[in-house]
């Protein structure tokens, strides 16, 4: 049944057949697949965006990301995000994973990438989005994620997975 249909998500409640023949209620939130990209420049800086985020309440730091589009692959809504957040080009980009990011109620997936030898581009920021670029060494931003400057999943995730590169 559905219960809500919105913008970005549509919430619904199933019923669902459990292996030992029960039945049990399940609510889901179907979210669309997006991507995001950690951009490290040729001097090992990370590259992020901080904007305000209402489900949390605060201003975050976090990679650039988005909602990938309808005939859009991921690498080419990673490159999109990439040029419209912070600006930049990548030269290169290479894909770090694919995952849910909340996989007990979120069916929406993410697709991380690193992108490198990055050139100037050109911000171009949808009309609802305030975002302020900064850029910090990995051991600037490793300390930011145990201090809890950063919060945000994917970034960490990001962040992590690069260092074991």
């Amino acid at each position: 049944m559905e219960i809500y249909n919105g913008r970005v998500v549509r919430l619904v409640v199933e019923e669902i057949n459990l292996p030992n023949g029960g039945k049990t209620i399940r609510e889901v939130v179907h979210n669309p697949d997006y991507s995001a990209v950690l951009p490290v420049d040729s001097d090992g800086n990370i590259w992020f965006v901080r904007q305000y985020r209402h489900s949390v309440g605060q201003e975050v730091l976090e990679i650039p990301a988005g909602v990938i589009d309808d005939g859009e692959t991921p690498e080419e809504c990673a490159l999109r995000e990439l040029e419209e957040e912070i600006g930049k080009r990548a030269g290169k980009l290479t894909k770090i994973c694919s995952y849910h990011g909340n996989i007990g109620i979120c069916s929406g997936k993410g697709h991380l990438f690193l992108a490198e030898e990055l050139s100037e581009g050109k911000q171009n920021f949808d009309d609802d989005e305030f975002i302020n670029v900064e850029k910090y060494s990995l051991s600037e931003v490793k300390q930011m994620i145990y201090s809890e400057e950063i919060i945000c999943g994917k970034t960490i995730m990001a962040v992590f997975a690069y260092m074991s590169m």
